[in-house]
């Protein structure tokens, strides 16, 4: 049975909405201000708030990150071919927020992964033993790179690009960019279109 890796910030899970809801929440961005996490960091930086973004991002992923989104149509896509296919996530996550709270984010993770219904036997059955939050991105290359997965899916293509060329590499984009380059194989726009690259 063939492998799938896939990472989970920003690919399996979307924190856009939820970050303009706390953001919002903390009076840190006008009302109209667009629901994206880049243009919310670049804004807080221009202001001078890197600290608060900081937080902001330690809570989003730590004690609300139940609140965030599943990226669309990722269920039903991975439902359909999870029989066919060991899936697997390699993650870059620490274990705790840089500043702020001490959350526990891989518990945190772990949790949002319970609640949407990946590790449910009734679910898509994620294996706890098949989930590594690794603290560095050189660790998380070097797990993927170990992996023997047959596709690896992400949204950065700099962590793409350093993966071992025998392993096809998909990058996540929903800004609809079919722009290929030689860090990855395959541009996934919509997860539903997974089964077409993998076929």
């Amino acid at each position: 049975m063939k492998t799938i890796g896939i990472d989970f910030d920003n690919t399996i899970v979307i924190y856009d909405k939820l970050f303009y809801k706390l953001a919002l929440e903390k009076e840190l961005i006008p009302l109209e201000f667009p629901k994206n996490k880049i243009k919310i960091r670049n804004y807080l930086r221009s202001q001078n708030k890197d600290n608060e973004f900081t937080i902001l991002q330690s809570e989003v992923y730590g004690n609300r990150i139940l609140d965030a989104d599943p990226a669309p149509n990722i269920y039903s896509s991975l439902n359909k071919i999870k029989d066919k296919y060991k899936l697997i996530i390699i993650s870059h996550k620490t274990k705790y927020p840089y500043s702020g709270p001490s959350y526990d984010l891989h518990k945190a993770a772990l949790n949002w992964l319970e609640k949407n219904n990946f590790i449910s036997e009734k679910g898509l059955n994620f294996s706890i033993e098949d989930i590594f939050f690794k603290p560095s991105k050189q660790e998380k290359l070097k797990a993927i790179n170990g992996s023997r997965c047959s596709y690896y899916i992400d949204d950065l293509p700099d962590i793409l690009e350093f993966i071992d060329k025998k392993i096809k590499r998909i990058l996540y984009s929903s800004s609809n960019s079919n722009f290929l380059s030689e860090s990855y194989d395959f541009v996934l726009n919509d997860w539903k279109d997974l089964s077409e690259i993998i076929k």
